[in-house]
This record gives C-alpha cells, sequence and structure tokens, in this order.
C-alpha cells in the first residue's frame, strides 16, 4: 500500500472511466424509453377520450346546448304529423307545439339518427318541453300512433257506410249525413251528379282523433278515384263503369263471376234486352232479401232495371277492384242469364237460352223453399 495521500484531483483509471460512461450511457436510454412510454400512454389516453367524447356528444347536446330541453318535460300534447314530412318539417311542428325547444335541434338529430326515417305520418301524444331525442323515440316507435280502423266491405250501400262509419269514429252519424249531400267538399266528380253511391271505395281506413267527417268520405272517393286512374278507366267513363261494377258486385257470388255476369249484361244490352236484375229492385224499395215479386218488378224508379232499359240512373252499392276488372274485362261467353242458384254459398249458374234459364230457376226456388222469408 501506498503511503502516499489520496487525491481527487488525479484522473481515474482508464477502466473505471469506460465503465462511468457505459453507465451514463444506460441512463440515457432508459430516459428516453421513459419518454417515449409517457407520449404513448398520453396518445392513447387522448385518442379514448375524443372516442368518448364523439360516442356521447349527441346525448350531451341534446341535454345541454341552448337549442334544446333538457327534457324529460310534462304535461301532455297531441301532435299531427303530415304525410311525407321530412325532419325540419316535423322539428316545425314539434317547435310549434312546445314539444321541442328549436325545429333545428330535431333537425339536426333526425339527420344523423336512423330512426328519424321511420316516422310515420299520423297523432302522436308527446309532453310540452322534451329533449329532441326523446321526442324521436316517441315518434319512431309506430305502437304510439293513436289511430283507429274501419273496413268498408263490397257491396255495402252508402245507407250501411254512414252509420259503420259513425261507430266506428265516434263522429255523429249526422255529419256523415251532412258530408254527402256536400259532393264537392268530398271531391265527388261532377259526372255523379251529386249521387255518392258507388263512390265510397270498400277498404280499411285509419282514422285519427282528428279525422273528420267530410276528411273521411273525402278519402274514399278519392281512393274511387285512384283505383280509376290506376285501371287505366277514361275520365268520362268512370260514373258508368261505377255504375255498372256496382250491379256485378251485388250479383256476384264469387272472384270468378264478375268477369262472367258482365259479360251478360254486355250480350243483353247488345241485343236491346232490359237487365232485368231483382238487386236493382231490391234497391229501389230500400230493402235486402232474394226473392222478388212480379208485383216489385213494377216499382217505378229509376233503378228499376226491368223497367229502364240499359244501366240505371245511378249505382246501388259500393263495388270493389274484383267487380271494376270484371266490367273492364268481361269473359268470352254467349251467355244471357244468370241464376244465384244457392245464395248461401253464391253458387251461381248460366244459360243461354229461356228454357235452360227456367230450369236454373227452379233451382232457386227449391231452395227459396227450403228458406222461407228469404
Amino acid at each position: 500500500m501506498s503511503d502516499l495521500p489520496l487525491d481527487s484531483s488525479f484522473p481515474p483509471p482508464p477502466g473505471q472511466r469506460r465503465a462511468a460512461r457505459a453507465t451514463e450511457r444506460r441512463k440515457r436510454r432508459r430516459s428516453r424509453r421513459g419518454w417515449v412510454s409517457v407520449l404513448i400512454g398520453l396518445s392513447v389516453l387522448v385518442g379514448a377520450a375524443a372516442l368518448a367524447w364523439f360516442t356521447i356528444r349527441p346525448v350531451v347536446a341534446s341535454l345541454f346546448e341552448p337549442g334544446d330541453y333538457p327534457g324529460p318535460g310534462a304535461g301532455e300534447v297531441t301532435i299531427t304529423i303530415p304525410d311525407g314530412a321530412s325532419g325540419t318539417a316535423i322539428g316545425r311542428v314539434l317547435r310549434d307545439a312546445d314539444v321541442v325547444k328549436t325545429a333545428d335541434a330535431f333537425a339536426d338529430l333526425a339527420a344523423s339518427d336512423s330512426r328519424a326515417a321511420t316516422i310515420q305520418p299520423g297523432v302522436y301524444t308527446l309532453r310540452k318541453q322534451m329533449s329532441s331525442r326523446g321526442a324521436l323515440e316517441i315518434l319512431a316507435d309506430p305502437a304510439n300512433r293513436i289511430v283507429s280502423k274501419v273496413t268498408v266491405k263490397e257491396g255495402m250501400r252508402v245507407s250501411e257506410i254512414l252509420p259503420a262509419l259513425a261507430e266506428a269514429t265516434g263522429i255523429p252519424l249526422a255529419q256523415f249525413q251532412a258530408a254527402v249531400k256536400a259532393p264537392t267538399e268530398i271531391g265527388l266528380p261532377s259526372q255523379a251528379a251529386g249521387r255518392v253511391e258507388g263512390w265510397l271505395f270498400p277498404a280499411t281506413y285509419e282514422i285519427s282523433p282528428k279525422t273528420t267527417a267530410t276528411d273521411l268520405l273525402a278519402e274514399m272517393v278519392r281512393r274511387t278515384v285512384d283505383e280509376l286512374n290506376e285501371l287505366g278507366v277514361a275520365e268520362d267513363r268512370w260514373n258508368a263503369v261505377i255504375i255498372e261494377a256496382s250491379l256485378v258486385e251485388a250479383e256476384r257470388g264469387s272472384d270468378a263471376d264478375a268477369p262472367k255476369i258482365a259479360r251478360v249484361f254486355v250480350n243483353r244490352m247488345e241485343q236491346s234486352r232490359p237487365l232485368q236484375l231483382d238487386t236493382t229492385v231490391n234497391y229501389a224499395l230500400n230493402r235486402r232479401k232474394v226473392a222478388v215479386t212480379i208485383k216489385d218488378t213494377q216499382v217505378a224508379s229509376p233503378y228499376n232495371t226491368y223497367l229502364r232499359a240499359g244501366l240505371p240512373v245511378g249505382a246501388i252499392c259500393s263495388p270493389g277492384r274484383v267487380a271494376i276488372e270484371g266490367v273492364l274485362s268481361p269473359a268470352e261467353g254467349p251467355w244471357l242469364y244468370f241464376v244465384a242458384v244457392n245464395p248461401d254459398t253464391g253458387l251461381t249458374k248460366y244459360a243461354t237460352t229461356e228454357e235452360e234459364f227456367f230450369a236454373l230457376q227452379a233451382e232457386l226456388n227449391t231452395w227459396l223453399k227450403a228458406n222461407p222469408g228469404r
């Protein structure tokens, strides 16, 4: 051991200097890796936060943006969404009823939410001062539409249809009776000469709380016009087609009978024979039954096809599409007569000669004896 004192001013040996430099380099590498890890971690956190904000922003916006109420609202208000309304139009309806604060808030939400495209026209009950999202959730559920339905069957008369509509809607019968006396208000074509019979198309109709008697009858007339247009019927033939189709409807026992009965009409009119239909006599007498007497066939009425040549002055019931199509495309055949030999089943048979007709009439008389009073 040296007796010389230790002096820090002396440089360390070469080996010790190399070890110190290696240690320093390892520290610098560990420091750089630490900063990289920190930066990566921060990037992940920022990305996650951005994704979370993008996801919840619509909810937050609907709750806190000044253009929207926070919801859930209170009380009740009934609104009507018109057919074909856009998100902006729906927003205006909601704003005007104070359901949402601004139309834009709802329109913006509707543009980004696919459920808005499923909103059906109709009447809904919502709350006042709701959030746009809350209103959309109610409107997008078809179960929340306030509607009732009424079905008008083929062959029903106006005298039967109006009471059925009154019962289904709760609208007083007097309002329907008044509406049919204002044909222009319900869109009845002028060629119908004010006669509504035959123009109230048989179908199922939806009724909202705001539907009026005039609204509903106008929809039924419009449906008839739509059917005629869809089938390519020229406007100047509308009334004649409806009248003839009503006769087919009243007489047919099945869909297959419609074009055959229409052919009987064509054949008889081409030979200048009266149609001689019991259904028109019963309409003139305001009744429904099978048996018609000789005295009945003498009733003085423009609907009596025993006395009047060609078609009656107006329809005798509401014809459906099958009857209208039968008139437009009669079957091919020589028939001049038809008889519903079993009115219960609607079984109808056709004849060309009087002898054949009398045989069919005998079948009907047998049925009538077994069913007195019919």
